[in-house]
């Protein structure tokens, strides 16, 4: 069942604290699952290990049923059917997260696993890359002051000015390098690049690419002119 799920590239990457063990794994599911619809069966429930020429992982999967009020109709008996799915891949000593619709997760898995730091984000980009969209926040704490500004241009590095970027940290930005759109949200660890959807296969071998950026990472970028979040 598992060579029929399609998925885009959307994901949320982590490194783990320690060896993910098979108790951990099922108590994500039970977690994740706690929305799935009464008396429901899992449409997918699996964990297995793949190696091969291209690439060598580990996956766990869920796939099911959940239920969602009509939001449109004043009426608690009409349910909208959805069907929810998480993924996790690890790969390369990192866990990419994939995830639509299930219950909220982040609690157990921050626990094992700590999100992708902001600087390995920003280190992941070079010099050709070009920034079509960027959203900062105001390290100041006044008031008074704007806390967020947006841009947008076809490509920010070198049509935007950097005079007071030091004074904001940016949270989200749109990218192209080679040919290749993502958008980033650096401070949740999120990647996603716009593609067709593709087999889990093909996810973790993207995943190993990404990864592989993440540990040769440049150190001067466009962004490198801003400030840096700072974890507590």
């Amino acid at each position: 069942m598992t060579h029929r799920i399609q998925l885009t590239r959307n994901c949320h990457f982590y490194q783990p604290k320690v060896k993910l063990t098979k108790k951990f794994i099922n108590d994500l599911f039970v977690e994740a699952s706690k929305n799935k619809r009464s008396n429901s069966r899992f449409i997918v429930k699996e964990v297995k290990k793949v190696n091969n020429d291209d690439v060598d992982f580990n996956y766990s999967v869920i796939v099911f049923c959940t239920e969602k009020p009509v939001y449109f109709f004043n009426d608690s008996s009409l349910k909208d059917i959805i069907h929810a799915y998480l993924l996790l891949i690890e790969v390369d000593g990192y866990i990419a997260i994939f995830k639509k619709s299930c219950a909220p997760i982040e609690e157990l898995v921050n626990e094992k696993m700590s999100l992708i730091s902001f600087d390995t984000l920003v280190n992941t980009f070079d010099n050709s890359t070009e920034f079509q969209k960027l959203a900062t926040r105001s390290m100041t704490v006044s008031s008074k002051a704007i806390r967020s500004r947006s841009y947008e241009a076809e490509n920010l590095n070198g049509a935007m000015s950097i005079h007071t970027a030091g004074r904001s940290i940016p949270y989200y930005v749109k990218v192209q390098s080679k040919g290749v759109i993502q958008s980033i949200n650096l401070s949740s660890g999120r990647i996603n690049e716009f593609s067709q959807r593709e087999s889990i296969k093909d996810l973790a071998l993207w995943a190993k690419a990404q990864i592989h950026n993440f540990k040769t990472g440049n150190t001067v970028n466009f962004l490198n002119n801003f400030a840096k979040a700072v974890g507590f």
